[in-house]
């Protein structure tokens, strides 16, 4: 190309092919990008699960333990109540 005149055909396509060029690698590292993303995403989602599945469970065992716990009080009252009005009777 000459000082001051229009780039020759040839230039020109060459210039495209080093764009087309420029813009096959910068897709090529998004799509790695992607993957990447995808693989984040998929990890997030199996360790939600996890959690949600401990915290399900953990859940079921402290209601369990509450709903024992519970049962031992109320017979201990029972067993109070009882003493107290076998007292009562008594005296």
């Amino acid at each position: 190309m000459t000082e001051g005149s229009r780039p020759s055909m040839f230039e020109t396509v060459k210039g495209h092919a080093v764009q087309l060029n420029n813009h096959e690698e910068r897709i090529k590292a998004l799509e790695k990008v992607d993957e990447k993303h995808d693989e984040r995403i998929q990890k997030l989602e199996e360790q939600s699960m996890k959690l949600e599945n401990t915290i399900f469970k953990t859940s079921n065992e402290t209601r369990e333990v509450m709903r024992e716990q519970t049962e031992q009080q109320t017979e201990k009252l029972y067993e109070l109540l009882k003493t107290a009005m076998g007292k009562c009777r008594r005296g």
